[in-house]
This record gives structure tokens, sequence and C-alpha cells, in this order.
């Protein structure tokens, strides 16, 4: 399903400089009644300086976000994308995962087994190596030493996926699981976490990945998303529309509604109540039930999004294709 963009974009674009001046006081996450009340409402379009596909976004607060793509790109913005700057990391290959855990500490990992470290805010980037020439998808730091990235052959290939643990800040990697493509993980703690895989299962860890037990969901095809908002509440996404949630800690799924067919491509909640997905043709939608019953929000693109990240329940970020880094500050409402 896609959304295309309609004449009030034109108006909205056209306040963004005045308000991005009036919000620099604000505090982190724009919160302020001034800001609530000025801001464009919905979905709006941010000047981005690349056109490749951008696949993660991670936010150190409401002002400091960085964004990994296609290309070797990241991007980082200290003004709550207001401006978007292109980072040099030295490479090409294109990064599909990225975590950072400070404004200062951060990594990526993409194709070839790639991973990269920055411990300046960007500034500069270390390769480290993964031990891998496998395609990387997912990197998850808990802090700055223990972390986890994950990845394999896309589809229809995936059974040679490989998920890996480093407990000195990425210095070395230990092979923790090799089996079905890992597409995504989170990690609630140094302890607990999950992945979902290039088929219906979801992995699960409660004692650091020492060992994970499989899950079957009942998808009919790839699992491309995964959250928890705790030890026991989460969602994940995939092709077809697909959307199941867990009240156990993922060892059982329910299938839930999301009146699509398309491929979801990411699942975010800020607590257990509200949430959004993202998926093809600039497909948003939203849920304020815990993901019972969902609905649509307009994105003002028909380019594939790909990943979502919340400050509180009303400021976040969507990127996907084409360079599109989308911002709200009303939780996609309109109103």
């Amino acid at each position: 399903m896609g959304w295309i963009a309609n004449p009030r974009s034109v108006s909205m674009v056209l306040i963004v400089i005045p308000l991005t001046l009036s919000m620099s006081s604000c505090g982190e996450d724009n919160e302020c009644p001034v800001c609530q009340s000025t801001a464009p409402a919905g979905w709006v379009p941010q000047p981005s300086p690349v056109s490749v596909s951008l696949r993660e976004i991670e936010a150190v607060d409401g002002n400091t976000l960085f964004v990994a793509g296609d290309s070797g790109v990241v991007l980082k913005t200290t003004n709550g994308g207001a401006e978007w700057r292109l980072l040099t990391t030295g490479a090409s290959t294109g990064f599909g995962g990225m975590s950072f855990v400070d404004s200062q500490t951060g990594w990526v990992c993409g194709d070839e087994g790639s991973i990269l470290k920055t411990t300046d805010g960007g500034a500069t980037w270390i390769p480290q190596s993964s031990g891998t020439m496998q395609e990387l998808r997912s990197i998850y730091f808990v802090d700055a030493e223990t972390g986890w990235a994950s990845g394999g052959p896309r589809p229809p290939q995936p059974q040679e996926g490989i998920l890996l643990k480093s407990t000195n800040g990425g210095d070395t990697w230990d092979t923790q699981h090799s089996g079905m493509t890992v597409m995504d993980a989170f990690f609630l703690d140094a302890r607990t976490g999950w992945a979902v895989t290039a088929s219906d299962t979801v992995l699960r860890t409660i004692d650091g990945g020492d060992t994970w037990t499989e899950h079957a969901t009942g998808a009919p095809g790839v699992l491309t998303s995964v959250f928890f908002v705790d030890a026991d509440t989460g969602w994940v996404g995939g092709g077809g529309g697909f959307l199941a949630k867990s009240g156990d800690g993922g060892q059982t799924w329910t299938t839930a509604q999301s009146n699509v067919t398309i491929g979801i491509t990411e699942v975010r909640f800020v607590d257990a109540s509200t949430g959004w997905y993202a998926g093809r043709f600039g497909t948003i939608a939203t849920s304020a039930d815990g993901g019972a019953s969902w609905w649509f929000q307009d994105s003002r693109t028909t380019s594939h999004l790909i990943d979502i990240m919340f400050v509180g329940d009303r400021t976040g970020w969507i990127v996907g294709q084409d360079g599109t880094i989308l911002k709200t500050t009303t939780g996609g409402r309109l109103d």
C-alpha cells in the first residue's frame, strides 16, 4: 500500500526553517508546548545529502542521531535532523546494521563481514575483524564491551547464517550460533535477547547467547524485525504483512492483523501499547492497543521504508530507500 504526497506538503515544508530555529532552545525531545503547537503534523521529509538506501537509524537523544546505508554511507545530525552531515567511513560496502551506546561510541556492520567502530562520534572509523565474509545485517551492543553481530546469505539461500558475540568492544568476535540466516536481533540486556531468521523462527537466549532456543511463529515467509519492550512483551514482523506478538518472552506467538499484504520491514514500540510498523511503498501504520489494531499514517512518499526510531511517544524518524528520512513530532498523527 502506497501513499502519495498531497499539496499540503509544499506549505508544510516552507515552515521547517523557522521552526528549526525556534525549537533549537527546547529540550532533547522538542516536547515543549510551543513546539507541539507549531511543528508540522504527521511525517515530514527531512533534507538528505544522499540518494542511496538508508537501512538503520540510531538515536543518542532527540538531537543526535546516526544513519547507516548502502555504499558505506553514515550520516549524522546534532539538531534533530534539520541538517544531516555525511561522515567519512573509508568504506564502500553497504551497511545494514548500526549500534551506538553513547554519543561517541558506536559500530556499523554490513557486506563481506565488515564491522567498523568509532569512539569519537563518527569522526573516524576503525575496521574490526569479524572472522566472516558473510553479510552482517544487525549489530547490537548493550554497553561499550558486550555486543552481537549477525547475518548470512540472502534468501532463498539462508542456511549458512551466523551470530557473533564480542565481550571486548568488538576487538574479537566469537561464533555463538550458526545455521539459518539471522535477519534482525534485539537485546534487552547482556543476558536476554532475541533474533529472527529467514524462516518463521525466533531464537531466544536468557544467558547472554551461550544457548539459544528456537520458537516458531507461524510466519508464512521470512521474518525481518524483532522488538521487545520488556522481558515478556515483544513483536515480530515479516513478509506478506506478517505480524505476531508474544507475552511470554518469545516462547509462544499470536498472529496480529496488520491490514497489509506487503512486506513489513520494521516494528517498533515505545511501550506495551504504542507502536509503529513500516514497510514497502511508503507504508506506515500505528497501534495504540499493543498491536491488536492498526491505523495507517500518511508518509508522503512511495519509497520503501526500512527502519524506525522513536525518542518518546511523539518524536520519531523513519529511513528508507532513495535517501529517504522522515520525522514526526506528533507521533505521526495529522491532528
